[in-house]
């Protein structure tokens, strides 16, 4: 096992994509946060410091739109298994590494350190600018800017897993690309639209509450932040329960890419 991961972590940090991917996942972030908090200190926002906090620190996510720096990560897990198979590399590496369970193994433990440590840097980032830049508004010690700091790294890592997973059970690195970028943003709004807007099917509306990517974002939302969501359809999950949900979908998905990747030729 060990030496799967000290081949994952070589391979990881000898790829340019992972350093063009961090730099990215820290920089991109960290000029909309600069332009929301400049734009929050020519505003009277005074007594909303924990709302203007979470709406600088994720961009605006806190309000219902994607969360940056969530697409940008998972990268990561993609290019996990997808550069593998898009190079022809899996066959040297299970050559190198025979034991397939620990390759996926491998890959998972080093794609979510990486993930998480990118994320949290781009948190950090975020919040020392939002802190200069914001005249007073983003408070870092706000009741909620930890939580929502500990909920966007959370989200980012089981974002990535699941786009490693997907990789993995396709062997395909554009189609993973494609349904991890279009799976919260179209896949699951189509869901929602489906099951809230006919009246035919309101006894079903308790489903959008469970659909994995929404429901993960939880974690990043606080309560005392009014999410755009909650207007269209029931109230969603608390973070803990919309992290877990999004835990379990991820776990599922890896399973599935085991079972695959254990059987299947290279």
């Amino acid at each position: 096992m060990i030496a799967a991961l000290r081949y994952e972590w070589v391979r990881l940090r000898t790829l340019r994509s992972t350093w063009w991917i961090a730099a990215l996942a820290v920089l991109v972030p960290a000029g909309l946060v600069a332009l929301l908090a400049i734009n929050v200190s020519i505003n009277d926002f005074e007594g909303f410091e924990d709302v203007v906090t979470a709406v600088v620190l994720t961009q605006g996510a806190v309000l219902g739109p994607p969360l940056l720096v969530a697409y940008v990560t998972a990268l990561v897990g993609v290019f996990a298994f997808g550069h593998e198979y898009r190079h022809g590399m899996i066959r040297a590496t299970l050559t190198t590494v025979p034991r397939r369970g620990h390759v996926l193994t491998a890959k998972v433990l080093v794609t979510a350190v990486a993930v998480a440590l990118m994320s949290l840097v781009s948190m950090l980032v975020g919040l020392a600018l939002g802190l200069l830049l914001s005249g007073g508004l983003v408070d870092a010690g706000a009741a909620t800017t930890w939580q929502v700091i500990g909920g966007v790294v959370a989200y980012c890592t089981l974002f990535a897993l699941t786009g490693l997973a997907l990789a993995a059970i396709f062997r395909n690195q554009i189609a993973a690309l494609v349904l991890v970028l279009l799976a919260p943003t179209v896949v699951e709004q189509i869901i929602a639209a489906v099951l809230i807007i006919p009246d035919a099917l309101n006894s079903l509306e308790f489903l959008t509450r469970y659909l994995p990517y929404d429901a993960g974002s939880q974690l990043y939302k606080p309560s005392n932040v009014i999410n755009l969501g909650s207007f269209l359809g029931p109230e969603p999950l608390s973070p803990l329960a919309g992290g877990l949900v999004l835990l379990i979908f991820t776990g599922v998905l890896l399973a599935v890419a085991y079972a695959l990747f254990t059987e299947r030729d290279a």
